[in-house]
Protein backbone atom coordinates (compact mmCIF):
# COMPACT_ATOMS: atom_id res chain seq x y z
CA UNK A 1 0.00 0.00 0.00
CA UNK A 2 2.99 2.51 1.02
CA UNK A 3 4.50 1.10 -2.25
CA UNK A 4 1.56 2.30 -4.50
CA UNK A 5 1.27 5.77 -2.69
CA UNK A 6 4.53 6.40 -3.43
CA UNK A 7 4.12 5.45 -7.13
CA UNK A 8 1.35 7.75 -7.07
CA UNK A 9 2.93 11.15 -5.30
CA UNK A 10 5.50 9.93 -7.84
CA UNK A 11 3.62 10.20 -10.62
CA UNK A 12 2.06 13.35 -9.31
CA UNK A 13 4.75 15.28 -8.71
CA UNK A 14 6.02 14.19 -11.73
CA UNK A 15 3.35 15.74 -14.15
CA UNK A 16 3.38 19.02 -11.55
CA UNK A 17 6.82 19.84 -12.47
CA UNK A 18 5.97 18.59 -16.63
CA UNK A 19 2.99 21.53 -16.32
CA UNK A 20 5.16 24.29 -14.48
CA UNK A 21 8.02 23.61 -17.70
CA UNK A 22 5.28 23.06 -20.09
CA UNK A 23 4.51 27.07 -18.93
CA UNK A 24 7.48 28.79 -18.80
CA UNK A 25 8.48 26.89 -21.97
CA UNK A 26 5.64 29.01 -23.74
CA UNK A 27 6.42 32.47 -22.26
CA UNK A 28 9.31 31.77 -24.08
CA UNK A 29 7.83 30.64 -27.39
CA UNK A 30 5.43 33.85 -27.21
CA UNK A 31 7.15 37.05 -26.01
CA UNK A 32 4.70 39.50 -24.76
CA UNK A 33 4.62 42.97 -25.07
CA UNK A 34 6.67 44.79 -22.68
CA UNK A 35 5.15 46.74 -19.15
CA UNK A 36 6.07 49.84 -19.34
CA UNK A 37 5.27 51.09 -15.89
CA UNK A 38 4.43 54.13 -14.51
CA UNK A 39 7.68 56.12 -14.99
CA UNK A 40 8.13 55.40 -18.47
CA UNK A 41 4.63 55.94 -20.29
CA UNK A 42 5.68 54.63 -23.78
CA UNK A 43 8.46 52.15 -24.84
CA UNK A 44 10.05 53.02 -28.71
CA UNK A 45 10.19 49.42 -30.05
CA UNK A 46 12.05 50.11 -32.90
CA UNK A 47 15.56 51.39 -30.81
CA UNK A 48 16.99 47.60 -31.42
CA UNK A 49 16.52 46.84 -27.75
CA UNK A 50 13.85 44.27 -27.93
CA UNK A 51 13.43 41.15 -29.42
CA UNK A 52 10.17 39.69 -31.54
CA UNK A 53 6.89 40.32 -29.72
CA UNK A 54 3.26 39.43 -30.81
CA UNK A 55 0.49 41.07 -30.34
CA UNK A 56 -2.14 38.58 -31.04
CA UNK A 57 -2.07 38.31 -34.69
CA UNK A 58 0.49 40.99 -35.46
CA UNK A 59 4.35 40.53 -34.87
CA UNK A 60 6.32 43.28 -34.03
CA UNK A 61 10.05 43.08 -34.72
CA UNK A 62 11.77 46.35 -34.35
CA UNK A 63 10.35 48.54 -36.85
CA UNK A 64 8.58 46.19 -38.73
CA UNK A 65 5.27 45.10 -37.84
CA UNK A 66 3.32 42.62 -39.90
CA UNK A 67 -0.32 41.70 -39.23
CA UNK A 68 -1.53 38.14 -40.64
CA UNK A 69 -4.65 36.81 -41.71
CA UNK A 70 -5.88 33.93 -40.35
CA UNK A 71 -4.69 32.02 -43.38
CA UNK A 72 -0.86 32.55 -42.10
CA UNK A 73 -0.81 35.13 -44.99
CA UNK A 74 0.08 38.67 -44.57
CA UNK A 75 -2.53 40.64 -44.42
CA UNK A 76 -0.33 44.33 -43.77
CA UNK A 77 2.89 45.18 -43.32
CA UNK A 78 4.52 48.98 -42.18
CA UNK A 79 7.73 50.34 -40.99
CA UNK A 80 8.26 53.05 -38.93
CA UNK A 81 10.95 54.91 -37.74
CA UNK A 82 9.43 55.25 -34.09
CA UNK A 83 7.34 52.14 -32.70
CA UNK A 84 5.84 53.30 -29.86
CA UNK A 85 4.08 51.00 -27.05
CA UNK A 86 2.14 52.52 -23.90
CA UNK A 87 0.52 49.81 -22.07
CA UNK A 88 -1.02 52.29 -20.28
CA UNK A 89 -3.14 53.20 -23.15
CA UNK A 90 -3.14 49.85 -24.58
CA UNK A 91 -2.29 51.35 -27.89
CA UNK A 92 1.06 51.23 -30.36
CA UNK A 93 1.75 54.11 -32.52
CA UNK A 94 4.38 54.13 -35.46
CA UNK A 95 5.81 57.64 -35.97
CA UNK A 96 6.52 58.53 -39.99
CA UNK A 97 5.67 55.00 -41.51
CA UNK A 98 4.91 53.53 -44.56
CA UNK A 99 3.41 49.72 -45.67
CA UNK A 100 1.57 48.13 -48.02
CA UNK A 101 -1.70 46.20 -47.86
CA UNK A 102 -2.19 42.63 -49.45
CA UNK A 103 -5.28 40.42 -50.91
CA UNK A 104 -4.65 36.86 -51.19
CA UNK A 105 -0.74 37.24 -50.23
CA UNK A 106 -0.65 39.64 -53.24
CA UNK A 107 0.55 43.17 -53.02
CA UNK A 108 -2.28 45.18 -53.34
CA UNK A 109 -1.85 49.26 -52.65
CA UNK A 110 0.83 51.03 -50.23
CA UNK A 111 0.04 53.60 -47.45
CA UNK A 112 2.28 56.70 -45.54
CA UNK A 113 0.99 58.78 -42.56
CA UNK A 114 2.89 60.67 -40.18
CA UNK A 115 0.94 59.01 -37.19
CA UNK A 116 -0.54 55.15 -37.20
CA UNK A 117 -2.14 53.79 -34.49
CA UNK A 118 -3.50 50.87 -33.36
CA UNK A 119 -5.01 48.76 -30.16
CA UNK A 120 -3.15 46.30 -28.39
CA UNK A 121 -6.68 44.98 -27.08
CA UNK A 122 -9.09 42.71 -28.92
CA UNK A 123 -7.72 41.89 -32.72
CA UNK A 124 -4.96 44.84 -33.62
CA UNK A 125 -4.24 43.96 -36.63
CA UNK A 126 -8.60 44.90 -37.68
CA UNK A 127 -7.91 48.76 -37.45
CA UNK A 128 -5.09 50.92 -38.50
CA UNK A 129 -6.09 54.93 -38.02
CA UNK A 130 -3.74 57.04 -39.88
CA UNK A 131 -3.12 60.94 -39.60
CA UNK A 132 -0.93 63.70 -40.60
CA UNK A 133 -0.38 63.36 -44.44
CA UNK A 134 -1.75 60.31 -44.98
CA UNK A 135 -1.37 59.26 -48.50
CA UNK A 136 -2.32 55.78 -50.30
CA UNK A 137 -1.79 54.70 -53.43
CA UNK A 138 -3.37 51.78 -55.66
CA UNK A 139 -0.74 51.64 -58.92
CA UNK A 140 -2.44 48.73 -60.47
CA UNK A 141 -5.44 50.81 -61.03
CA UNK A 142 -3.72 54.05 -61.05
CA UNK A 143 -5.37 55.86 -57.79
CA UNK A 144 -4.19 57.89 -55.08
CA UNK A 145 -5.43 59.22 -52.31
CA UNK A 146 -5.07 61.80 -49.52
CA UNK A 147 -6.56 63.10 -46.90
CA UNK A 148 -6.34 64.40 -43.56
CA UNK A 149 -6.95 60.95 -41.65
CA UNK A 150 -7.69 58.16 -42.99
CA UNK A 151 -9.14 54.31 -41.01
CA UNK A 152 -8.28 50.86 -42.76
CA UNK A 153 -10.58 48.48 -41.51
CA UNK A 154 -9.89 44.79 -42.14
CA UNK A 155 -12.48 42.89 -40.61
CA UNK A 156 -15.33 45.22 -42.34
CA UNK A 157 -13.25 45.22 -45.32
CA UNK A 158 -13.08 49.61 -45.69
CA UNK A 159 -11.53 52.33 -45.84
CA UNK A 160 -13.30 55.86 -44.64
CA UNK A 161 -11.55 58.97 -44.15
CA UNK A 162 -12.68 62.78 -43.01
CA UNK A 163 -11.44 66.37 -44.26
CA UNK A 164 -9.29 66.97 -47.09
CA UNK A 165 -9.86 64.05 -49.09
CA UNK A 166 -8.71 64.21 -52.59
CA UNK A 167 -8.96 61.29 -54.74
CA UNK A 168 -6.39 61.06 -58.23
CA UNK A 169 -6.71 59.08 -60.98
CA UNK A 170 -5.08 60.27 -64.57
CA UNK A 171 -6.08 63.61 -65.40
CA UNK A 172 -9.04 64.35 -63.03
CA UNK A 173 -9.25 64.76 -59.23
CA UNK A 174 -12.34 64.14 -57.35
CA UNK A 175 -12.39 66.11 -53.58
CA UNK A 176 -15.19 65.79 -50.81
CA UNK A 177 -15.03 65.82 -47.08
CA UNK A 178 -15.86 62.36 -46.44
CA UNK A 179 -14.54 58.97 -48.34
CA UNK A 180 -15.66 55.01 -48.11
CA UNK A 181 -14.42 52.85 -49.95
CA UNK A 182 -13.60 49.16 -50.28
CA UNK A 183 -9.91 48.10 -49.75
CA UNK A 184 -9.52 47.55 -53.49
CA UNK A 185 -10.87 50.80 -54.47
CA UNK A 186 -12.94 49.06 -56.98
CA UNK A 187 -15.61 51.55 -54.97
CA UNK A 188 -15.75 54.68 -53.78
CA UNK A 189 -18.13 57.48 -52.51
CA UNK A 190 -17.61 60.39 -51.41
CA UNK A 191 -19.63 62.74 -49.79
CA UNK A 192 -19.81 66.39 -48.62
CA UNK A 193 -19.53 69.42 -51.33
CA UNK A 194 -18.09 66.82 -53.50
CA UNK A 195 -16.32 68.27 -56.57
CA UNK A 196 -14.89 66.55 -60.03
CA UNK A 197 -11.91 68.70 -61.46
CA UNK A 198 -9.80 67.86 -64.22
CA UNK A 199 -6.30 68.29 -63.70
CA UNK A 200 -3.06 69.14 -65.92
Amino acid sequence: MRKSLTRVSYAVGAIIVAVAFARILSKWSHPRAPRTGTGNPTVNLADGSHKKIELGNVVIEGPHLTGWDTNGKPLWEAWARRVEFSDKDQQVRLVQAHGVYYENGAKTSSFSAGVISMRTSGDPRRLLHMTNEVTARWNARGISLQSKSLEWDFDQKRISGRAGIQVFRDQWKLTGREVVADLSMKRVRITGDARFQAVS
